[in-house]
């Protein structure tokens, strides 16, 4: 239920712009109205994001895979958050690329918006497209964790992914975590992906117990203010 009221949050903020139509066979496209966008060039994928003054660390892609501790048969984790690109602690799915929405928030300048649900204990990720026509490298941040595990992102540039614009420039964090180890073995520290499932399910439980906890409380004050 908390899942489903998250969703109708999100698409009410987005309630001024126009769904797009996500091609399938292909995650990295949508159409609108005749117009295809492509995310495929806008940078060497998959991409990671280190700048979240917290210290995590976040792996985008858009074509899944992003998590390699993730236990289904088809890993379809578009967003992964990680403790620090350094150690080997637990990672969270923060939405799958089945789930992706397209939203297209403006014309002119380009403005468009991608949201991916279906992550661990609701987490979901919002990432908006930002055209600057003065921006010849595309840039992504992090922009914040709001409301609670909603992860927000920015990336802006010249070429967004808009229709008629591919001239994409390399991206530098994309080709340092290929070379980086930590990409290829999560579990460096000792745990193993049997444990990170483990440690999931018992993070579940807890949220389960806080959920409850907190309808007996609400529940305790309306019957104090009768």
């Amino acid at each position: 239920m908390l899942f489903c009221v998250t969703i109708l949050v999100v698409l009410t903020a987005f309630a001024e712009g126009s769904q797009m139509v996500v091609d399938q066979k292909n995650p990295l496209m949508a159409a609108w109205n005749g117009s295809t966008f492509n995310i495929e060039n806008v940078f060497q994928w998959p991409v990671t994001v280190s700048d979240d003054p917290r210290g995590y660390v976040y792996r985008w892609n858009p074509n899944g895979g992003s998590c390699v501790f993730a236990t289904e048969p088809e890993n379809h984790v578009a967003v992964c958050q990680l403790p620090h690109i350094n150690n080997g602690g637990l990672g969270y799915a923060c939405g799958r690329e089945p789930q992706a929405v397209w939203v297209l928030n403006g014309w002119n300048p380009i403005d468009f918006t991608i949201i991916y649900y279906g992550g661990d204990e609701w987490r979901f990720t919002v990432v908006n497209f930002i055209e600057d026509k003065q921006q010849e490298n595309t840039t992504i941040a992090f922009v914040s964790e709001s409301p609670y595990l909603q992860y927000n992102f920015q990336v802006t540039g010249k070429c967004i992914g808009q229709p008629d614009c591919t001239s994409a420039k390399p991206n530098p964090v994309a080709d340092a975590w290929a070379r980086d180890k930590f990409s290829h073995h999560v579990f460096a520290n000792g745990v193993k992906p049997e444990s990170a499932s483990g440690l999931r399910a018992e993070n579940r439980e807890l949220r389960e117990r806080t959920l409850r906890l907190e309808a007996e409380i609400a529940a305790l004050r309306a019957r104090k203010s009768v």
